[in-house]
C-alpha cells in the first residue's frame, strides 16, 4: 500500500513586479507558481533541492531579474536557501528556480510565503510526498476491531499517525514515510485482552519498507508498545 501526500501550491494574492527593463510596463503580474504539476517528491529525511517553477501574464523582450524575499515562514533560516533574485528569460513567460531545504521536520505542516519585488506573497505548504513507506503497520482483528487502535509518536511526544477502527473489520496494511529519527508504536486494546487469542486469531506486524519486521505480537493486555530509529 502506498500513502502519496502532494505539496500544497496555494495562491494567496496576485503578485506585482514594479520594476522593469526599459522596454518594460510597470506593474506587471506573476500569475502563478506551481511545483512540476502541482506535485514534487521531498525526500523522507527532509533534506532536498526542488525546482520551483513560476508563470507570468507577460513576456519580457530580454532577461528581466525578480527579485524574491521571504514574507513568513514556519522554517528556520538554516532549513531553505534560494536566490535572492530569479530570471525570467527573455520571450518566455515561465520562469524557474532552486530551493535548497535541509532537515526539514514534516510535523505540523512547515510553510513557507515568498513575495516578489516585495508585493504580496505566494503561500507554499510543504508536505511530506512518500512514493515508498518505510514504515508498514499491519493487523488482522480479532472478533471486536473497534477495541483495537495504535499510534506512532515522536522522540518529542508528537502523535505523527492514529487510527482506530468500526466493528467488522477484518485487516489493514497501512503504510507512512518518516524522516529520520526516534519513535515510538503503541498498539491498544479497550477491553484489556490483547488481539489473540480468548475471541479470534489476531496480530499485528510492524515492518520497515524493506521488510525487516520491527515488532509483532497480538497477546498482550490493555497495550503494547516498540521503540524504533529511522536512520
Amino acid at each position: 500500500m502506498k500513502t502519496i501526500r502532494k505539496v500544497l501550491v496555494l495562491l494567496s494574492t496576485a503578485l506585482v513586479i514594479s520594476s522593469c527593463t526599459q522596454d518594460e510596463i510597470i506593474d506587471k503580474n506573476v500569475a502563478s507558481l506551481e511545483f512540476n504539476n502541482q506535485t514534487i517528491e521531498v525526500d523522507p529525511t527532509g533534506s532536498d533541492v526542488v525546482n520551483l517553477v513560476f508563470y507570468t501574464t507577460f513576456t519580457p523582450s530580454s532577461d528581466l531579474n525578480i527579485p524574491i524575499s521571504v514574507v513568513e515562514t514556519s522554517l528556520d533560516e538554516s532549513q531553505y536557501s534560494f536566490p535572492e533574485n530569479i530570471t525570467l528569460p527573455a520571450g518566455t513567460n515561465k520562469g524557474e528556480f532552486e530551493m535548497t531545504l535541509t532537515d526539514v521536520s514534516f510535523f505540523g505542516e512547515p510553510f513557507i510565503t515568498m513575495a516578489f519585488d516585495d508585493n504580496g506573497g505566494l503561500r507554499t505548504e510543504f508536505v511530506l510526498e512518500c512514493s515508498e513507506p518505510n514504515v508498514i503497520v499491519n493487523i488482522v482483528f480479532d472478533q471486536y476491531s473497534e477495541e483495537t487502535s495504535w499510534e506512532i509518536i515522536n522522540d518529542t511526544g508528537d502523535v505523527l499517525f492514529n487510527n482506530s477502527y468500526d466493528a467488522g473489520s477484518t485487516s489493514t496494511e497501512e503504510g507512512f514515510c518518516l524522516p529520520s529519527g526516534d519513535y515510538d508504536f503503541f498498539i491498544y486494546d479497550a477491553y484489556g485482552d490483547g488481539i489473540c487469542c480468548d475471541f479470534g486469531e489476531g496480530s499485528y506486524q510492524l515492518t520497515f519498507g524493506d521488510g525487516t519486521v520491527i515488532a509483532e505480537g497480538g497477546q498482550f493486555t490493555d497495550s503494547e508498545s516498540v521503540s524504533f530509529t529511522i536512520e
